[in-house]
């Protein structure tokens, strides 16, 4: 390729956003998705691809079927140079922000739903607070995000761990116990045993029709069974966790979910002898922290993974 008037390449123009937005295309499989997360016109994400394919003076990417966008061989080639470079601009920002006294700069965290809404509200603040240079872009997402693809730095999720190429972390177990608020045992009374469950008011998770009314539990080795009921249930966790501190009835839960509630003293845990309550929607109950292997991890995502394995641990005992 000839230099131009200035005796530079045409080359000299690509810069990192260029490559960002071709890799995502590559990802994602079409112009529409990246357009979405970055904001901006369709035309605008074809438009810059033209401009980087014009400059190369190779197609770079072709349509499979009516929508869905692939490499070509001489795409599939750049994404994977260009993928290197990305990481390793990553990765020499990242180490010159450790040569700084302080952690500073962006986190973009990702997160799961319903473990994402305690993070924001009960967790984040005290950090920030406490790092004054970092901001975190949150992004919260009922489905598991794809790590790499998203531009994750850390991905919290609730459930079995997955992915290749991925540092996991345990966070917490997740562990499930028995909660009631101090007014409803005030009205009403405390149970001593989860038997007595059968004669009071409990909020029942319920999804697609079905309600799950048979509370499992282990102690000393042994495992029984309650069939509890009561005048609702409901298909949302955050909503269950809302009726139980406003004394509505008496639910089960896991205990970081609840453990801000606990040390206020607005609800109490019910049965604290009893080794585990378990229910067969929760499944896998344990809450992990993911990030890219080939990373290494800048000093402000390290200061916000050692600090929510503290936070999530501390919950997860809440008595």
């Amino acid at each position: 390729m000839r230099p131009t008037a200035t005796g530079k390449s045409p080359l000299d123009t690509v810069d990192f956003y260029l490559l960002d937005l071709f890799t995502r295309v590559v990802e994602q499989g079409s112009f529409s998705a990246v357009a979405f997360q970055h904001e901006v016109a369709v035309s605008s994400v074809s438009r810059q691809i033209k401009k980087l394919e014009d400059l190369l003076g190779v197609a770079l990417l072709v349509k499979r079927g009516a929508t869905r966008l692939v490499p070509t061989e001489a795409g599939l080639h750049f994404y994977q140079k260009a993928k290197a470079i990305l990481a390793s601009w990553s990765d020499l920002r990242g180490g010159l922000q450790d040569t700084v006294s302080t952690p500073q700069g962006v986190i973009r965290l990702g997160c799961i739903t319903p473990v994402g809404e305690k993070l924001l509200t009960h967790f984040l603040p005290p950090f920030l607070e406490a790092n004054p240079g970092i901001k975190v872009d949150l992004i919260l997402d009922n489905t598991y995000m794809d790590v790499v693809a998203e531009r994750l730095d850390l991905y919290i999720y609730h459930g079995s761990p997955t992915g290749d190429a991925m540092v996991i972390r345990k966070l917490c177990d997740g562990r499930v116990g028995i909660y009631a608020a101090s007014s409803y045992l005030e009205r009403f009374g405390e149970p001593t045993t989860p038997e007595d469950l059968a004669h009071h008011n409990c909020l029942v998770y319920s999804n697609e029709n079905i309600a799950y009314d048979k509370w499992v539990y282990r102690r000393r080795g042994m495992t029984g069974s309650v069939r509890v009921s009561g005048n609702l249930q409901v298909n949302t966790s955050q909503i269950l966790m809302s009726l139980l501190v406003q004394g509505v009835g008496i639910s089960m839960a896991q205990s970081w979910r609840v453990e801000s509630y606990v040390r206020e003293g607005r609800i109490k845990r019910l049965f604290p002898d009893y080794d585990e309550f378990l229910l067969p929607f929760m499944g896998e109950d344990a809450i992990y922290a993911i990030y890219p292997q080939q990373r290494a991890l800048p000093a402000r995502t390290r200061a916000l993974l050692d600090y929510l394995v503290v936070r999530f641990r501390e919950a997860d005992t809440a008595r």
